[in-house]
């Protein structure tokens, strides 16, 4: 492993830690923008490796923050439109064949979530489904930050939705008492 090989991987150690940081925040809104500077080095990382399939689906993502933080849920359905036919597309014209559909199919649940983004437990579980996809494809292109970092997300987002389940549920108990 060369200095170049180390300087991507820490891009995409430092993307994961900027989108798991958002991930300890309640808010959606707060998540997303935590998401956009992690998805721009993100780009970075995946554009170093070529890896074209999880680049559209990083650059869809990117878009469906920005979208999901600004736009009204009738904009933001509009504006999803060209995400799906970008990750359709990429995949017809991927060099990575059918390893691929994993990192799209992934990027696919988290333009989904966005939808669901004031359904907190929604909104993550989607997020968390899709991140279980990008383990296998991480492996396959040879992305050890993708696999470190997805795997540390799994984590995260797991015990987050703990967490706030627990909260939900001690404040229902003292509600009802």
């Amino acid at each position: 492993m060369g200095i170049a090989d180390i300087y991507i991987e820490a891009v995409g150690l430092g993307a994961t830690g900027l989108i798991l940081t958002g991930f300890l925040f309640r808010a959606p809104r707060t998540t997303m923008k935590f998401g956009v500077a992690g998805l721009c080095l993100w780009l970075v990382h995946f554009a170093a490796l070529g890896a074209w399939a999880a680049g559209a689906g990083a650059l869809v993502a990117l878009w469906r923050n920005v979208a999901g933080i600004y736009f009204s849920d009738r904009a933001l359905r509009w504006a999803t439109m060209p995400s799906i036919a970008l990750l359709v597309g990429t995949w017809m014209i991927s060099p990575e064949g059918m390893i691929a559909l994993l990192a799209l199919g992934g990027a696919f649940l988290r333009v989904v979530a966005v939808f669901f983004r004031e359904r907190l437990y929604l909104f993550r579980g989607l997020f968390l489904a899709g991140e279980a996809m990008m383990i296998p494809y991480a492996i396959a292109i040879g992305s050890t930050a993708l696999t470190i970092g997805s795997s540390i997300a799994i984590v995260i987002m797991s015990a987050t939705l703990f967490r706030l389940w627990r909260e939900d549920r001690s404040s229902r108990a003292i509600l009802s008492a």
